[in-house]
């Protein structure tokens, strides 16, 4: 009988490559996933950053288009100030009618202004308007920080040319009001006049009679009213005063320094929330970093542009058909006195609330721009 060796077959096992296949495919879905989990994570963080910056200059743009009318009278006195040492309570005239070194808001070439500011932050001030005569009287409006009618003066004004002390309290007084003035009741701190002299033309002999006039006006506390200091007149000619808005981010340091000095409304309060947002807080310190700026300026300049836009495609009807006259009384105006408020709300014409500082301070930032 013959004899057969059986070879034990090899038995090929599959188990191990199968598993060595699935750990390598489980590690490869591993470092997929984390590699898309860290890109998402990178784009999630720069949308983030960028939505940051989106909020912020919206926020910053309407803080802009609220703030316009406050930061005209600002520019004013901070321009006046700078440019020809000009303070609270002194009396600017034109001994000559001024050149194009005064940039200020509508300012022409036939007109010696008088301009002055003053703040009845620590009590109530006098203003001295004196009586009209045959060659001069004064023309204009006594006004608050937001381009709100305080009085007129002058002939068509409370005094009616005779001339009068206006005492002008500040929000919310309660003091004992002397007799002999014109009381005014301001609702702000700060407040100024930019007055036209009515003289029969620009004469040497009538400008210096226009300059013999103005320097009667006289500013004072009414705590010094039995005794009160000299005022101080400055020639505002060939001074180079810069006292338009700068629409960039400097805006926001000037708008930070003003809401610090000024007297808080509560038809402001909720427009303030969106201005603390983005740094601007009173009694906190403002400081933006260099992102942060290059935000505010972008927001300032298209803020800028469309107020302009809005000028020209919000400006009343023309009165002639071959010219560029019209009314810059928006709807509002005259129904609420300059004060655009309404039992259930504050006007605002397509989001900017209207006053004739505001259209008049646009109106000039944008010519002396476009011929500078």
């Amino acid at each position: 009988m013959t004899s057969v060796r059986l070879i034990p077959r090899t038995v090929k096992n599959n188990t191990r490559p199968r598993m060595v296949r699935a750990l390598l495919a489980t590690l490869f879905l591993i470092f997929a996933i984390g590699a898309a989990n860290s890109e998402a994570a990178s784009a999630n963080k720069t949308d983030n950053t960028k939505l940051k910056e989106r909020i912020m200059h919206s926020r910053a743009f309407e803080t802009v288009i609220w703030s316009v009318p406050l930061m005209n009278y600002t520019a004013m006195r901070n321009g006046y100030k700078k440019g020809a040492g000009v303070g609270y309570n002194d009396v600017v005239y034109h001994s000559k009618v001024q050149t194009w070194e005064l940039e200020v808001p509508t300012g022409n070439n036939t007109t010696p202004y008088v301009i002055a500011y003053w703040t009845v932050k620590d009590g109530p001030v006098v203003v001295e308007i004196p009586r009209s005569t045959k060659d001069v009287a004064l023309f204009g409006v006594m006004m608050d920080s937001w381009q709100r009618p305080v009085a007129e003066v002058g002939p068509a004004g409370a005094d009616g040319g005779r001339g009068a002390k206006y005492l002008i309290l500040p929000p919310n007084y309660q003091g004992v009001l002397p007799v002999g003035y014109l009381v005014l009741r301001q609702k702000t701190y700060e407040g100024y006049f930019l007055l036209r002299p009515v003289i029969a033309d620009n004469s040497e002999s009538n400008l210096k009679k226009a300059e013999q006039f103005v320097k009667q006006i006289k500013i004072y506390p009414l705590a010094k009213a039995e005794n009160p200091p000299e005022t101080k007149y400055v020639d505002g000619y060939r001074k180079r005063v810069h006292a338009i808005m700068d629409f960039d981010a400097s805006y926001f340091d000037s708008l930070h320094e003003i809401l610090q000095q000024e007297y808080i409304e509560e038809k402001d309060i909720a427009i303030l929330g969106l201005a603390e947002s983005i740094g601007i807080r009173k009694g906190v310190p403002f400081k933006p970093d260099a992102t942060t700026r290059k935000v505010f300026d972008s927001a300032a300049k298209e803020a800028h542009q469309y107020l302009i836009k809005l000028f020209f495609d919000e400006r009343g009807p023309m009165f002639y058909d071959d010219r560029q006259w019209c009314t810059l009384t928006f709807p509002g105006t005259v129904e609420t006195k300059f004060g655009y408020t309404r039992p259930t709300l504050l006007i605002w014409i397509r989001g900017r609330r209207s006053t004739m500082g505001s259209l008049a301070a646009l109106n000039a930032s944008a010519l002396l721009r476009s011929t500078s």
